[in-house]
């Protein structure tokens, strides 16, 4: 007797591709969509989280309709990747302009910090200089005034330099500074609750085989895992970011920002 043929085996594999429509319309709005304000700061976030929800979907359709049946499997899987190419243009069209805008709102808040700040010390020099302006203006009058009293020039001058520095010891009025912006979230949040995060994440450049080689004799191949493991341990011991960058030989380590939700 042969083996009963199952639902599954009589699936077309097509079911997959009945995704088409809703990928291809959401990359489409990832390549269009803009950061220019808060609302579109949070629809980056939600249609990140379409792209990655309908990604889940086509997953759970080649799971539970194609998986079990090769040929399925096979003509799937073209299917799939496809489709999961395209969702990955999105993805990263989308990442792209979440970091795009993260750099920017950085840039925007160093910009206005540099700015109070440097309003700030105007504002500094311009009291010292009215400070500067009312000793000498002290000391012109009373010289004038020691000069009517009859003392000779020097006496004049040292009791002008008196009053100068007796002004000049004031204390000057406090300049009150506008507190600098705080630093763009990391999370952007949609309105319906989807979120994307930014993230400073390691990674890694291979540069000298040899020197790698020669710090490590037992080490037969390079393990991206295992590098970067090392280096997250590294810095829960307390090592800092510039000290890691060149603290294995032959690899160049740095973090880098990353998008993930």
């Amino acid at each position: 007797m042969s083996a009963p043929v199952t639902t599954l085996q009589r699936v077309d594999p097509a079911v997959i591709g009945t995704h088409k429509a809703e990928v291809e319309l959401a990359s489409n709005l990832a390549l269009k969509h803009r950061i220019t304000d808060a609302a579109t700061r949070g629809g980056a976030a939600e249609i990140r989280a379409r792209l990655k929800g309908i990604e889940k979907g086509i997953d759970a359709s080649y799971d539970q309709h194609v998986k079990p049946t090769a040929d399925l499997v096979r003509q799937a899987q073209a299917i799939r990747k496809t489709l999961t190419d395209t969702i990955a243009a999105g993805v990263k069209a989308i990442d792209s302009e979440i970091l795009r805008d993260r750099r920017e709102q950085e840039a925007a808040a160093e910009r206005e910090r540099k700015r109070i700040e440097a309003e700030a010390e105007e504002k500094r020099k311009a009291l010292e200089e009215e400070q500067a302006t009312r000793a000498r203006e002290a000391a012109a009058k009373a010289e004038e005034e020691a000069k009517a009293a009859g003392m000779n020039a020097a006496d004049q001058k040292a009791v002008g330099e008196l009053y100068a520095q007796e002004e000049a010891a004031k204390p000057l009025p406090p300049v009150l500074v506008v507190a600098p912006p705080p630093a763009p979230a990391r999370t952007i949040v949609s309105q319906t609750g989807f979120t994307a995060s930014v993230k400073k994440l390691w990674d890694f450049e291979l540069r000298d085989v040899g020197a790698l080689a020669a710090a490590y004799p037992a080490t037969v191949e390079v393990k991206r895992g295992a590098v970067l493991d090392l280096l997250r341990a590294l810095e829960r011991d307390g090592a800092t970011e510039a000290a890691l960058g060149n603290a294995i030989p032959g690899i160049r380590a740095f973090k880098s920002e990353k998008v993930s939700g």
